[in-house]
């Protein structure tokens, strides 16, 4: 199973710009729920992107084999 959420970088930062355009329940923000989805920071994203959420907080940005790149 390939999970690609952070397969492009630009792609992603777009869908969060319009994530964290959305409405927000006022609960949601308290709780800090869905953080990740409001970075709108260059830097604050890059560190998500490149950091975040990964348990040994270190991604190495890896070449696409072309043979993967039309797979779906």
């Amino acid at each position: 199973m390939l999970h690609l959420n952070r397969i492009d970088h630009d792609i992603r930062y777009a869908k969060h710009i319009a994530a964290a355009a959305y409405k927000w329940s006022e609960e949601d923000v308290k709780r800090k729920l869905s953080w990740q989805y409001r970075l709108t920071e260059p830097s604050a994203f890059d560190d998500w992107f490149y950091n975040g959420g990964i348990p040994c907080n270190v991604i190495i940005p890896e070449i696409i084999p072309d043979k993967w790149k039309n797979i779906l």
